[in-house]
């Protein structure tokens, strides 16, 4: 494959010319597919995810998980499209289906991030988490009553997305996650079949 930075497109060659109705898939036991990944200081702006199809991504709920606030929840940093120290990423008309851990998390600083019209199914865990950082217990990383430093996901979009079934493997899961994240709208979101709280607010961070 190759990128064009310029262009932004990626482009897939083949030995031989596929149909044109050929279907492009890339198998592995991968946990994360598609990781986009910035910081605050310098972010990565304005990516888009349009109209793919994400599954069989590797089981994870034996990883290494943390713990959002004081409560008994616990949530693993990982998933098959994992967001970090993004601006204006987009997600749309997107299908994620039969996936063994988290199917999106957004993690630390973002802001202004758009999860739309897409569809979820047979996952393992959440299907969308947002989890952000804050400080004042040195003991436990990411903790604290002190998120003035920003590095939380913000003005996060949740809009029209069709799911259902998850928390296939771990049952302490939800169609949306939120914990140490803020001003977000969840709008007009369809959910059933899963095995708690559809929505899940485990703190309630005041920006």
């Amino acid at each position: 494959f190759y990128f064009d930075e310029t262009t932004k497109i990626l482009y897939y060659h083949s030995k031989t010319a596929p149909p044109a109705d050929a279907t492009v898939e890339a198998l592995g036991h991968l946990k994360t597919i598609i990781s986009i990944e910035g910081t605050q200081q310098a972010p990565v702006k304005g990516v888009s995810v349009l109209g793919l199809g994400l599954r069989d991504a590797a089981l994870s709920y034996l990883d290494a998980h943390s713990m959002p606030s004081g409560g008994d929840w616990g949530l693993g940093r990982i998933a098959a499209l994992f967001v970090k120290g993004t601006e204006e990423t987009t997600v749309d008309s997107c299908t994620f289906e039969k996936l063994d851990g988290n199917a999106v998390l957004l993690n630390k600083y973002n802001r202004g991030a758009t999860i739309q019209n897409s569809n979820f199914h047979e996952i393992g865990d959440n299907m969308i988490a947002q989890l952000g950082e804050t400080e004042g217990v040195p003991e436990a990383f990411g903790m604290g009553w002190d998120g003035t430093k920003g590095d939380q996901p913000r003005g996060t979009r949740i809009l029209n997305n069709f799911a259902y079934r998850c928390g296939l493997f771990e049952k302490q899961s939800s169609f949306y996650f939120q914990a140490k994240s803020c001003q977000n709208v969840i709008k007009n979101n369809i959910f059933f079949h899963g095995p708690r709280a559809g929505m899940n607010f485990n703190v309630r961070f005041a920006c």
